[in-house]
């Protein structure tokens, strides 16, 4: 009699997220998404996916992965908040996909504009100072004035958002 012997490998490969980290900021244009995938067979593919052109879809495929080791999926970002997460494939067509992460890319400055300050010395230790700041990040900005002459700090926060605010200092 003769008996067959057959095994079916199931365990799907992991993928382990090495860089950017969850809510990385960057200022960045050219931006890599490293990973470590592995699997009892070998990986087939890995697939990047992110909303990096407005909607969430398939962005990039690579064939030529090397399990328990570093890949990397390469893009140059515009400004923008993104969701990102990657998938691999292995020869036995088990796939595992990562959760989303989230990465923000911010180039340019915010704009701070002043509304009113108080002009010339003071006559009162009280000073008055309101400002408006724009940015496209919901980022959150510090904030800090700064005597000119001894470079120290006499007003410092964190702005939440980077929105304008009315400052009341107290000397």
């Amino acid at each position: 009699s003769t008996s067959l012997i057959f095994l079916a490998k199931s365990e799907k490969p992991t993928i382990h997220l090495t860089t950017p980290v969850n809510n990385h900021y960057t200022n960045q244009t050219n931006t890599e998404f490293k990973f470590v995938p592995s699997s009892q067979s070998a990986i087939s593919n890995c697939s990047f996916y992110g909303n990096f052109s407005g909607n969430y879809q398939l962005n990039q495929t690579l064939t030529s992965i090397i399990s328990n080791q570093e890949n990397k999926f390469s893009i140059n970002l515009t400004e923008g908040n993104y969701i990102w997460a990657i998938s691999c494939i292995d020869n036995n067509q088990n796939e595992a996909i990562t959760g989303n992460r989230t990465l923000i890319s911010d180039f340019l400055a915010p704009n701070i504009t002043v509304i009113s300050e108080s002009s010339g010395q003071p006559s009162s230790a009280d000073i008055n100072f309101q400002y408006n700041v724009t940015d496209s990040s919901p980022t959150t900005c510090q904030f800090s004035i700064v005597l000119t002459g001894s470079g120290t700090i006499i007003y410092n926060a964190d702005v939440s958002n980077c929105q304008g605010a009315q400052i009341f200092i107290t000397t």
